[in-house]
């Protein structure tokens, strides 16, 4: 069974998906920092709220479980869109945008794929379809399609 983390979870796109394409995996834990989201998340895919690790920007990535299987996101993009005036990634005064929540995700996926614990694992079959090998310790480089 795959172990999963979902980041940016909105109401569980992702989710269901797996879940319409036969796929099982274990909710390790979600992350959205909209409480009506949140709830219905947490209505949709029968899981407590308290799954819900909350504001991406205070997630302790050390605190996070290391046998993930797979980690998906879909970060704010406003601001690196036309709708968004094209802002980018980082405001003029050095702050992030909304779109540089992505560094975030980033972070924790750095630590996930380049730590001592993370040993190494074959591919994640979805379907027939290989997605992601992890390496022990490497770069983000390392992280790539089967």
């Amino acid at each position: 069974m795959i172990r999963y983390l979902s980041l940016f979870s909105g109401i569980g796109a992702f989710e269901k998906a797996l879940d319409n394409l036969g796929i099982p995996y274990e909710l390790l834990a979600y992350c959205e920092v909209d409480k009506y989201a949140s709830k219905a998340y947490s209505l949709l895919h029968h899981v407590p709220e308290s799954m819900n690790l909350g504001d991406i920007t205070k997630v302790d990535e050390k605190a996070l479980p290391t046998d993930i299987d797979l980690l998906t996101y879909g970060f704010p993009c406003q601001d690196i869109s036309i709708a968004g005036n094209k802002r980018g990634f980082v405001n003029e005064d050095g702050t992030k945008t909304r779109s540089g929540l992505f560094f975030d995700a980033l972070r924790i996926i750095c630590l996930l794929y380049t730590s001592d614990a993370a040993d190494e694992r074959s591919s994640v079959d979805l379907g027939g379809r290989r997605v992601l090998k992890k390496k022990k310790k490497t770069h983000m480089s390392g992280l790539r399609p089967v």
